[in-house]
């Protein structure tokens, strides 16, 4: 229950506590009967852990579309052709042609793979 302190602000006794707490995280203590304290499950460490493996890459020839016209795409972008008139003359659509100029840009900022 609630009682007041002697300038009127509430506080709790331990019974108080035990009524408003989730009865699952208060156990009862061997002190006495009004007594409870704090209980949590206690778990395992988990710790993270780096493996280090070798694979092989099997067909690795075949490289997406937007990396195959890359190059043919910026050369026609560097002579003003617009990208829609580019996607029209490598038989692709303007998203691909977009994405194969900005591979390229971003190849030659970062350095190359």
């Amino acid at each position: 229950m609630a009682i007041a302190d002697n300038r009127g602000r509430p506080t709790h006794s331990t019974s108080a506590l035990a009524i408003t707490a989730p009865l699952a995280n208060l156990v009862r203590a061997d002190k006495g009967a009004d007594s409870y304290v704090w209980w949590t499950w206690s778990q395992c460490v988990r710790t993270m852990s780096i493996l280090h493996f070798d694979f092989v890459l099997l067909d690795t020839t075949t490289q997406p579309l937007y990396q195959e016209i890359s190059s043919k795409s910026v050369q026609l972008h560097k002579l003003g052709l617009s990208v829609r008139c580019i996607a029209g003359k490598l038989k692709v659509d303007e998203k691909t042609v977009l994405k194969a100029i900005r591979w390229v840009n971003v190849k030659n900022s970062h350095g190359n793979y």
